[in-house]
């Protein structure tokens, strides 16, 4: 669940190339030189989900602001808000990496002892967040998670069986966990691993799904 310590672990499981290049790791944004960083860049904290800063142009940043913001995240505790036993005790940091793509697919596999079952492909996460759900085969099944479906067909990645040793190698020592993956001009990078999907409190909108 941290998004620092992980970065051994990927790197010991499945290897250094899947990992999204790392720029920095702060404790404080106060510590953040932005002029040592590129124009674009990833910042999010390692100790929680969604306190994302996606930054395409610096330049038009209030970085006042938004210290003050990232400040705020490294203060919470993720663990109070749904009970995620595993967010607890992390030490808070700034984990900034580079900006693969402002829009792009992620693939989140669902597995259950080491052995992947479904794969959650989220679409358009910024502008009309969709979401479809396939077999190992690409099959897309009739369960609406949350969002809808898109209403267009998403296609298979060429790098799927790849993706899928890669998911088992990291989801090998756990019961049930949901590994997410990026593919951008055709490498695949790791994301995070996810022992609550929506901490636990997901839902459908069917409910015989």
């Amino acid at each position: 669940a941290d998004k620092v310590a992980v970065r051994n672990y990927v790197a010991e499981k499945v290897g250094e190339k899947y990992l999204i290049p790392l720029i920095g790791i702060f404790k404080d944004a106060n510590e953040i030189v932005i002029d040592k960083l590129p124009n674009a860049f990833a910042l999010k904290t390692n100790h929680g989900s969604g306190w994302n800063l996606i930054v395409k142009d610096k330049k038009i940043i209030n970085w006042t602001q938004k210290r003050k913001i990232l400040n705020i995240w490294l203060k919470r505790n993720a663990y109070f808000l749904s009970r995620e036993w595993q967010y607890k005790n992390i030490k808070p940091k700034l984990i900034c990496e580079e900006l693969l793509s402002y829009e792009i697919n992620d693939y989140k596999f669902y597995c259950v002892e080491g052995k992947a079952k479904a794969i959650q492909v989220d679409a358009d996460r910024f502008s009309g967040h969709k979401r479809n759900l396939y077999d190992l085969t690409w099959n897309l099944l009739d369960i609406e998670f949350i969002y809808s479906n898109t209403k267009t067909s998403l296609s298979k990645p060429i790098q799927l069986d790849e993706m899928v040793k890669v998911v088992e190698k990291l989801a090998s020592p756990f019961f049930f966990c949901r590994i997410d993956l990026y593919v951008h001009d055709k490498k695949i990078y790791f994301g995070e691993v996810t022992l609550h999907p929506e901490g636990g409190n997901g839902y459908f909108k069917n409910y015989s799904q």
